[in-house]
Order: C-alpha cells, then sequence, then structure tokens
C-alpha cells in the first residue's frame, strides 16, 4: 500500500500577464504626462504652424529636424529613467520584495515582465503622438512624412538606449532617490571626469588647450545632443532648400548598445540580493567602486569650482600659491568624496576609522596627479604636432580668424608656435594685465589633433619691439592666404546679389579702448592740418573731414559696388595691402589707415522665397591703391586717422 500523499506541483511561468496588465494601469500618469509633453513639443507646433499664414515649409522641416538633435534625447531619456523607476519601484522597498519575490516566477521572467511592461507604456506613447502627427500631416497636405518617421525611428531607438541603461542603473542600487541620481551621474560621468581633467590641464600647463573629447561616446545622452547635426540641401544659386538629419547611423548604435544593457541588467538581477532593498549599493562588489568614483570626482570638481571661482575669469599662471592651492583643493575634495560615499554605504557617520588605507592611497594618487601637471612631467606645453601628422592649422586672435594650408604659411605658424613657448616666462609674467589671446587648431582631416591658447604679453614693450610674439602673430594674420581666407565670402558676388553696400565715415570715439593714447592724440593735434572741409564744395562725397564731424554714408549702386569689389578689393586683397588685421593700434596704425569704411550686404534668394546672406566690410590702407584711386575718382576725399585724431583732439569724448 502506497501512504504517500500526492502533492499538486506548482508550475512557475516565464511571464506573467496579470502583472504585466497592472503595471500599465498603476503607471497611468507616466503614460499621460509623457503624452502631453510631446503634444506640447510637436503635434501643436504642427496645428500652430498650420494656423499661420505666413509660415513656410522649410521653417517646418527645420524644426523637425532640430527636434531630431535636441529635444527629442532630452525627451526619451526623462521618460525612460521615469518608466524604469516605476516598474522596478518594488526593489527599493522591504515589504514589496519580499512579496514580488515570493510570487511563482523566475528570476527571468520576473524581470521581463517588468521590463516588457514599462517598454509598452514608452512605445505606446511613442505611437500615439507619432500617429497624430502623421494625421495632421495628411490632412493639411504638409511634406514632412519623412521627418515624422525619422521622428518614431529615433525614438524607436532613443527607447532602446536610454531605457536599457536605466534598467541596468535600477539594478545598482535599492534606493529608489538615487536610483534616477545614479542613472544621470553614469549617463555622464565619462564626459564630465574628462572635461575636470582637461579644465585643470588647461589651467597648469602653459596654452594647453583640449583639441576634442575622447570619452564623450561614453556617455551616450551627451554624445547625442552634441553630436547630432543635419546637413543643409542648396540649390544651384546657394540657397538653402532643406535640411536632412544625418546622425540616424549613432543613435541606431546606442539603440542596439541598450539591448546588452537590458541584458546586463537581467543578469545582475538574477543574482542580487533582494535583503539589498534600501543600500545605496545593491551589489557588494561595487561598494568600494563607489568609493572611488566619489574620491576622484569630487576631488577634481571642487578644485576646478574653487580655483574657478578665485581667478573669476582672469587668466593666472598657475605656479606658485596657486598650484599649492590646486593641490590643496584635490586632497580635501578627494577625502570628502571618499568618506561621504562612505557614510552613503554605511548610512551612519562613524565612518572616519574604515578604509583609511584607500584614502591614503587616493590622497597619494590625486597628489601625482597634480604634481605631474604642475610640473609639465610628459611635456605636454613644448609639445608641437610634426608637419607630417596635419594637413592645415587654424590661427585666431582678436576676433580674426583664418585656416591656413600652403607650406609657407604653415611653417610661419609654426615658428609662431616655437617662438611662443621659448617666450613662456615673458607671457606668463607680463601678460596678467594686459594680453592678446591668441589660439592655434591643428586639423587633420577636418579633424583638430592639437589645440593651443595662449596669452600673449601685449604692454608697451611688445608693442614696440618688432621681434615681439604680439608683432609675429600680427604678421602671420597679415600673410595672403590669411587674408583671402578671412575674407572670403559664402556667397557669389555678382550686381544681382548686392542689397545694399555704403561707403561712410569709419569714426572712433573712444580711442582709448584701440591702445590710442592721449600723448598720441596731442601729437596729432601738433600735425593737425588745416580744416580742409572748407575746400570741398557740399556735392563732394567727403567723410573723413567733414565740418561736423557727425560723418554720414554714401549708398553705392549695385553696379558701383561690384566694380570695387571685382576690381579695386579683391586684386588689393591679393597683394595684402587691404584687409589687414592690426593686433598693435599705435601712430603707425593711426597713420595707416583711412577714416572710409566699406560695408556691402549680399542676399541669394532660395526657391521658398527666402534669402541666404552674408555681409563684407573692409578698411582702405594708404597702401590699398586701387581702392583709394577709386575712391578719390568718385569725389570721396580720404583722411587718415592720424590726421581725424588731430581734428577730434579737442573734444571730450575723444579720450573717454
Amino acid at each position: 500500500m502506497n501512504w504517500e500523499v500526492p502533492i499538486m506541483q506548482s508550475r512557475t511561468s516565464c511571464f506573467d500577464k496579470t502583472l504585466y496588465r497592472k503595471n500599465p494601469r498603476r503607471f497611468w500618469p507616466i503614460t499621460f504626462r509623457a503624452s502631453l509633453l510631446l503634444f506640447l513639443f510637436e503635434p501643436v507646433y504642427l496645428l500652430s504652424f498650420v494656423t499661420n499664414p505666413g509660415s513656410h515649409l522649410l521653417d517646418l522641416r527645420y524644426h523637425l529636424v532640430r527636434s531630431l538633435c535636441e529635444e527629442n534625447h532630452i525627451l526619451w531619456f526623462l521618460f525612460s529613467v521615469a518608466c524604469a523607476m516605476a516598474v522596478f519601484s518594488w526593489l527599493y522597498n522591504a515589504r514589496s520584495t519580499g512579496f514580488t519575490a515570493a510570487l511563482p516566477l523566475t528570476r527571468k521572467s520576473l524581470f521581463l515582465t517588468c521590463y516588457l511592461s514599462g517598454l509598452s507604456i514608452l512605445l505606446t506613447v511613442l505611437l500615439f503622438t507619432g500617429g497624430v502627427m502623421l494625421l495632421i500631416a495628411l490632412i493639411c497636405d504638409l511634406a514632412v512624412a519623412d521627418l515624422i518617421g525619422l521622428w518614431l525611428l529615433e525614438g524607436f531607438l532613443d527607447i532602446l538606449g536610454f531605457y536599457g541603461f536605466a534598467s541596468l542603473c535600477a539594478m545598482l542600487t535599492g534606493s529608489l532617490v538615487i536610483m534616477p541620481l545614479c542613472t544621470l551621474a553614469l549617463e555622464l560621468a565619462a564626459v564630465v571626469i574628462e572635461e575636470l581633467v582637461r579644465y585643470l590641464m588647461g589651467a597648469m600647463l602653459f596654452g594647453y588647450v583640449s583639441a576634442g573629447s575622447v570619452l564623450s561616446y561614453a556617455s551616450p545622452l551627451w554624445t547625442l545632443l552634441s553630436r547630432s547635426r543635419f546637413d543643409l540641401v542648396y540649390a544651384e544659386n546657394e540657397a538653402v532648400t532643406d535640411y536632412v538629419f544625418s546622425g540616424m547611423g549613432m543613435v541606431a548604435v546606442y539603440g542596439l548598445l541598450g539591448l546588452v544593457f537590458t541584458l546586463l541588467a537581467l543578469r545582475l538581477f538574477q543574482n542580487r540580493r533582494m535583503e539589498a532593498a534600501g543600500d545605496t549599493v545593491a551589489i557588494g562588489v561595487l561598494k568600494p567602486v563607489f568609493r572611488w568614483c566619489m574620491g576622484v570626482g569630487c576631488g577634481l570638481l571642487l578644485a576646478v569650482l574653487i580655483y574657478e571661482m578665485t581667478l573669476q575669469g582672469r587668466y593666472v599662471p598657475c605656479t606658485g600659491g596657486y598650484l599649492l592651492l590646486i593641490l590643496a583643493l584635490l586632497l580635501i575634495g578627494g577625502l570628502l568624496g571618499w568618506f561621504g560615499a562612505d557614510m552613503l554605504i554605511q548610512k551612519h557617520f562613524r565612518v572616519f576609522s574604515l578604509h583609511r588605507k584607500g584614502a591614503l592611497l587616493l590622497c597619494a594618487l590625486l597628489l601625482c596627479f597634480g604634481l605631474s601637471l604642475g610640473f609639465d612631467v610628459f611635456g605636454l606645453e613644448k609639445r608641437i604636432p610634426a608637419r607630417e601628422k596635419f594637413d592645415s592649422v587654424e590661427i585666431y586672435c582678436d576676433g580674426e580668424r583664418a585656416e591656413l594650408d600652403e607650406e609657407e604659411s604653415i611653417e610661419q605658424v609654426m615658428k609662431l608656435h616655437e617662438s611662443i613657448i621659448s617666450h613662456r616666462s615673458i607671457h606668463e609674467q607680463r601678460a596678467t594685465d594686459r594680453y592678446k589671446m591668441v589660439s592655434l587648431y591643428y586639423y587633420r582631416g577636418g579633424r583638430a589633433i592639437e589645440s593651443r591658447c595662449f596669452f600673449l604679453d601685449a604692454g608697451r614693450e611688445a608693442q614696440s619691439d618688432r621681434n615681439s610674439d604680439l608683432r609675429f602673430a600680427e604678421r602671420v594674420l597679415n600673410l595672403s592666404e590669411s587674408i583671402q581666407e578671412r575674407k572670403k565670402l559664402s556667397l557669389p558676388v555678382t550686381e544681382n546679389s548686392i542689397y545694399h553696400a555704403t561707403v561712410g565715415q569709419w569714426e572712433y570715439y573712444e580711442p582709448m579702448k584701440y591702445g590710442i593714447t592721449p600723448e598720441m592724440v596731442e601729437a596729432a593735434v601738433q600735425e593737425s592740418y588745416a580744416d580742409i572741409a572748407a575746400e570741398n564744395d557740399a556735392s563732394a562725397y567727403y567723410f573723413g573731414a567733414c565740418r561736423d564731424y557727425s560723418g554720414y554714408d554714401w549708398q553705392l549702386t549695385p553696379r558701383e559696388a561690384y566694380e570695387l569689389y571685382t576690381e579695386c578689393i579683391l586684386p588689393d586683397m591679393q597683394e595684402g595691402t587691404l584687409g589687414r588685421v592690426w593686433l598693435v593700434r599705435d601712430e603707425e596704425y593711426a597713420k595707416s589707415i583711412y577714416n572710409i569704411r566699406f560695408e556691402m550686404d549680399l542676399n541669394v534668394p532660395d526657391s521658398d522665397g527666402r534669402f541666404a546672406s552674408t555681409w563684407f566690410y573692409t578698411v582702405p590702407t594708404v597702401h590699398s591703391k586701387r581702392t583709394n584711386a577709386w575712391l578719390a575718382d568718385h569725389g570721396v576725399v580720404l583722411e587718415t586717422y592720424w590726421n581725424y585724431l588731430g581734428r577730434m583732439g579737442g573734444r571730450e569724448d575723444v579720450l573717454e
């Protein structure tokens, strides 16, 4: 006789329909608020476009393309974090964790049920909003269906990427408050740490400037916001006719990476201690990692913040006391971050007797980092890229820039770079009061491989010394290629494209801003000639010496402007006598330019009735013979700025 009592076997399910249906009903406010917010950004904008009779289709396409590059990523990141918090919220409460873990569900089926329910919420919001947008576009006959399709595809990929990453972060902690902070911190950790390190390198290394981010791709949200772009489609007349989004490949990579994050989250969930509900760090082996990350991050952050507040935007060489300040801040911030992390883990303040060896090791590493930068152990300050490693170089100074690729020009820039480095002590000692900032960018294949930013001494001695680096930079900016590059126009110059052109008086009522001293004004007054305005009749287009000194503009016809630009200005610029840059504005400068300014506006219409526009200006010099002759033939009496100062020397506002 068999006395065994038959026992009903319980069956574990791989998917729980009840829990799957319960989450969307329970968390309906997320669906509602997300849909409402998206409505304000997209369908409402479509409706406002339809009701505005002055709207252009190109404006609508620009809005949708810009949305693909910017706010779309931010909104889906926020929605994804909110959904992950909601569907995994039971992990952060001991009672809810115990109840859910007791259900006849495997860890895998429990995770998949919660994950898919949150994914369904996000996809519902996406499809509903996208459907409304398509319906509006079809009813109102708007040619934007292709961009709405891209909007839906990008939203789906963003959901996969951000929601998968948020689900992974939900497994790392047992606190509902820490979970969104952890997600945001890990999302931006790589780029923030890199920027902090690069800031300190720029502060402590002479001339060092970051040439671009290396770790930004480890921060998906930052990368999508900063690197998503769109291309402009031009007509034959170079007017913009459309905008094309070109960043979907990068979005797809991060979307597929989100699936990898999901698998990692599943693996962590299967091995997670359910008793970790309420803990700051739910995975035991990650607690030391958390302390080290907090220590390094807080050390760098405190050093950057206090150093920046101390300087308040001033340039100060990081030597002596400032170097000691950065080292002290690194140590203090590192210790605060280390023991602050321990307090969060232990949930009490009695942590200073714990993990002391680790804290000392952290301080030693931070100290080595600071000293290596302070004494340039790796020789970064003196490093100049080898010629074969770059194709072109860009120089930027005093608001003027030029990208150079001719061998002679590049050689001059490299010599300037070497000269600045050899005179480092001079620039660091004297550039705290008066300086000019010079930036150099070395490019290879259109990408900057090296960047430098120097604060050159611009005091009286540097201005008067013909061999100073300030004068050297001025000569580089006035190379023929530099002038051509700086003054080139993005639109063709024709009689039809010239919208407005004038020749007018170029007055400076505040010469002290440009280095003109009272002594120079007094010298100009002594050399001033008699008032020649009385010798010119009113029909002469005279600007530099007009009686009332107020100045006025003479409007040129498109034919006159085209003739002046093509036959005079362009040849003079090719010879280097026009379009020059003056970093030193002294007596020579005042005697070399005329108080005349030529301005020209170009407008080119596109197929939608809009206009692409650009602007050109130049100031004639005593050496621009063709331009000067044309102006003189048309009745313009030329007066140097030096003589202008002589006549204006008696006016009070000249020396303000």
